[in-house]
């Protein structure tokens, strides 16, 4: 058994789909560990450890709300590195 936040994976795929919109912070690891930071500290945990855990959290996930919820944290992490970048 492992211990797991579940919006980790899906704030990593929201930030590398956005970041490659953002031509001064496209390919830049750093930036997208930030932003990922930056978005998770912002959002609620989910952690899960059962699999009716994982189950549960998957549904929550393609509910358009949370969607909606981790894209705007998305959003504003990249704002904030785009203005304080540490390359």
């Amino acid at each position: 058994m492992e211990i797991k936040n579940y919006l980790e994976a899906f704030v990593e795929e929201l930030a590398k789909e956005q970041l490659q919109k953002v031509p001064e912070l496209a390919g830049n690891e750093r930036a997208l560990m930030d932003v990922m930071a930056l978005a998770l500290n912002n959002l609620k945990p989910m952690y899960v450890v059962s699999d009716a855990g994982h189950i549960l959290t998957e549904v929550k996930l393609s509910s358009e709300q949370i969607r909606a919820k981790v894209l705007v944290a998305v959003l504003q992490a990249i704002d904030r590195v785009k203005r304080n970048p540490r390359i």
